[in-house]
């Protein structure tokens, strides 16, 4: 492995606010992924993603029970990996409790969120939520969308090439979707394209709770370039506020939604066509989303389903059981575009719930 290129860490004042400047030596490919593998493949027919939800490293860390928690965090996601061994984890925002860090600490406490997956030699994929960039709190300075984009360079820049696929693949996270910045996607595969896995940015922090309508046609744009280069392939998609439709979904849904039901759905902001978009791309399977601690269900919406992850930190706001979804991609011809998709809650304590097919 080459080693770490360095990064070094500087604040600026600029129009009354603090921004975070990485200051990279030398940039590594944004495509060189995992050392051991530059692509994500089927192993005997099958894929397993876990979803990592809402760990917010970094509360209080100058009281004792604040770095306490995330040592309990580090030991829940080590048995998760342990137990579920998967082929690519996702985490789906909020990862850091940004409004208990100062600017100049955040990337640091998101490389504390991933040391987790580093030390198990896990690959990885990551949307940013609407704490990870959030302003500090009783502090003077407003978010700054800088802030937002400096945590992906970061990640970019410290684990690319050490097990990270977050913004790898060509015309990722485009500015031009600014302030949002983790839009981007990854195709699955074996000797072709599988499947295809769609991560957005639902914003917060620094910038509105919403899936604006640039980064709907962006999703269209890049699906019919993919859809004209490998066909139709079955897709997920990892946001991390729940769009509206969950309402509705939750609302009509009764005894076919499966899972924890404890809070409320708190969607992101107006009116989206996040799920119009992505049936009008084609091969919409199911998405997941985060952000309310205490759901963990799926329900089937229109053509697809809709789904919450599990709470994973001990950070954040709850005392649910500590868990992650696991979502089992198996190649079947049988199956809706040759690929049948098996979802599942695994906790911590090794139990296992609310299994079902997608």
């Amino acid at each position: 492995m080459r080693p770490l290129q360095c990064v070094c860490f500087n604040v600026l004042l600029q129009h009354g606010r603090h921004f975070l400047l990485l200051l990279l030596a030398v940039s590594p490919s944004l495509s060189s992924g995992n050392p051991a593998s530059g692509r994500l493949t089927f192993t005997n027919g099958q894929f397993t993603l876990l979803q990592i939800a809402d760990v917010h490293y970094g509360e209080a860390p100058d009281e004792a029970w604040g770095p306490e928690q995330d040592r309990k965090t580090d030991a829940a996601q080590f048995r998760l990996f342990d137990a579920v061994k998967p082929d690519l984890v996702v985490f789906s925002g909020d990862q850091v409790t940004g409004n208990n860090v100062q600017d100049a600490l955040k990337a640091t406490a998101l490389e504390k969120a991933y040391a987790p997956a580093v030390n198990a030699s896990l690959r990885w994929a990551s949307v940013l939520g609407n704490h990870d960039d959030a302003a500090l709190e009783g502090g003077t300075q407003e978010a700054a969308p800088a802030l937002r984009r400096s945590l992906v360079e970061f990640e970019r820049s410290a684990f690319g090439e050490r097990g990270s696929f977050t913004c790898s693949t060509p015309g990722a996270c485009p500015e031009m979707l600014a302030p949002g910045v983790s839009n981007y996607w990854l195709l699955l595969g074996d000797d072709r394209p599988r499947v295809l896995l769609w991560f957005l940015d639902s914003g917060g922090g620094s910038c509105p709770e919403q899936l604006p309508k640039p980064t709907m046609k962006w999703l269209a744009r890049e699906a019919a370039s993919l859809r004209a280069t490998h066909g139709e392939l079955p897709a997920l998609t990892f946001v991390h506020i729940p769009p509206p439709e969950y309402l509705a979904a939750r609302a009509a849904g009764g005894d076919s939604c499966l899972g924890l039901a404890e809070d409320a759905v708190t969607p992101t902001k107006g009116r989206n066509a996040l799920v119009k978009t992505l049936e009008a791309a084609g091969g919409a399977r199911a998405v997941f989303v985060g952000h309310d601690h205490g759901n963990a269900w799926c329900c089937p919406y229109s053509s697809l389903h809709l789904c919450f992850g599990r709470h994973s930190g001990y950070g954040g706001y709850g005392d649910w059981a500590r868990g992650g979804r696991v979502v089992r991609l198996s190649l079947d011809p049988a199956s809706k575009g040759g690929v049948a998709v098996r979802t599942w809650v695994h906790l911590e304590d090794g139990s296992v719930s609310d299994e079902q097919w997608l």
